[in-house]
């Protein structure tokens, strides 16, 4: 009796199935590496935005906004997201008046709310389209995100 070669079903099944793991394992894992390395490009330009809102303010006294008070509670309605030390009065920053400045986001690539806005009692600088990590939106530097890199 001749023996047939070949793959069996049941094999087949196995491999299509261990490699559909591997597959999602990997897309999932890239995916949320994409979205870290987006937060992080916006802790990036915050901080660049922050060093040289600060030498502005130091030079002419002043902070570079373009001068109408902003509701913040019209674009971030987390409250767990607004320092707590805010007062009322948010504007728009003006980054035209920061020399040198090169940011991924705030410039207006990525629709109306692609701007920033800064509390003129702490300085806290927001993002206000805000990026999403995990199923919320981050808006500002926030002291929990270096958890996201131990996760």
């Amino acid at each position: 009796m001749k023996k047939n070669k070949g793959i069996t079903i049941v094999a087949l099944v196995i491999t299509v199935i261990l490699m559909s793991i591997i597959i999602g394992t990997t897309v999932y894992n890239v995916s949320d590496k994409t979205d870290i390395d987006e937060l992080e490009k916006m802790y990036v330009d915050i901080e660049k935005i922050k060093d040289k809102v600060s030498l502005y303010n130091v030079q002419y006294n002043i902070l570079p906004t373009k001068g109408e008070r902003i509701s913040i509670s019209t674009y971030i309605d987390d409250i767990n997201q607004i320092n707590p030390n805010d007062d009322d009065e948010y504007y728009e920053l003006d980054l035209s008046k920061l020399p040198n400045l090169t940011i991924n986001y705030g410039t207006g690539e990525y629709g109306d709310n692609d701007k920033y806005i800064i509390n003129k009692k702490t300085q806290t600088i927001y993002y206000l389209q805000g990026i999403e990590y995990e199923g919320k939106n981050y808006y500002a530097l926030n002291i929990d995100y270096k958890k996201l890199y131990s996760e």
